[in-house]
């Protein structure tokens, strides 16, 4: 599951396909967390900064 915000390109490219989910309140709130003594991958760095960018 994952915001179709963050996948634009991605859904435009057609390399991912969207589901709406009929049950899902959009008024939640949702936690990205980590454990903060585990390193992360450049990858999921990316992510979060993407997260960052564009939702915080």
């Amino acid at each position: 599951m994952i915001a179709e915000a963050a996948i634009q390109s991605e859904l435009a490219e057609g390399r991912l396909q969207a589901r709406p989910i009929p049950t899902w309140l959009s008024e939640r709130r949702i936690y990205v967390v980590r454990h903060r003594n585990k390193l992360i991958s450049p990858a999921l760095r990316m992510f979060w900064r993407n997260l960052l960018n564009h939702f915080a």
